[in-house]
């Protein structure tokens, strides 16, 4: 291990780390760690990767290492330059051993299986959207946001949120944010949840 990348401070939202570990610190580089935030959902914090690559001036031992193993692949540049990306197995790697979920477009997102009364849960909460002309939008902590003005969040609030747990809510311009996922009581992807959206509902600002 040659620990030749600095140390990486993680301090986004309720999440805080130091990754000393080189090859670590360096695979969490490549795919965006250092610039984006995580986020906490479903119990597990969360990352959301939107690049994958890492330029080293000459080959690394660490990356080769990883390039051996199937965790990352490697692409050699005129003057010596390598370009390293990890693979699926690498993102997988580095989940495991950061204990945070990576999103990635290369990665395969797991689908839960859904229950019927868990779809009608979803559908139920669409219909209130729907009658009440609310604009929702997919976000990019892969939610489903719903706008709210201050006199619908209360009504919403008071239709499919417990009392024993507080729904976080954001600000945003004129309107107050909440993620569908946190008015519901299991696992479900973004996707999943778009999917069974009605006709007519309102995307646009």
């Amino acid at each position: 291990m040659q620990g030749t990348a600095n140390p990486l401070p993680f301090e986004k939202g309720e999440f805080t780390m130091i990754i000393e570990d080189g090859i670590l610190s360096m695979a969490a580089h490549a795919i965006g760690m250092d610039d984006a935030p995580t986020f906490q959902k479903f119990g597990k914090t969360h990352f959301v990767s939107t690049r994958n690559f890492y330029v080293d001036a000459k080959r690394n031992a660490d990356w080769d290492d990883w390039v051996c193993h199937g965790l990352a692949t490697a692409m050699d540049y005129p003057g010596g330059h390598v370009n390293y990306s990890l693979t699926e197995k690498g993102y997988e790697k580095l989940g495991k051993e950061l204990n945070i979920v990576i999103h990635s477009k290369l990665l395969t997102e797991p689908q839960p299986e859904l229950s019927s009364d868990q779809i009608e849960e979803i559908k139920d909460v669409w219909a209130w959207i729907k009658e009440h002309d609310i604009y929702a939008s997919k976000h990019l902590e892969l939610d489903v946001a719903i706008y709210l003005s201050n006199s619908e969040l209360e009504d919403f609030m008071a239709r499919f949120c417990s009392e024993e747990y507080t729904t976080p809510a954001r600000l945003y311009a004129s309107a107050v944010i909440v993620m569908f996922t946190d008015v519901l009581g299991f696992e479900v992807t973004r996707e999943q949840i778009w999917n069974l959206r009605p006709d007519g509902i309102r995307e646009t600002w």
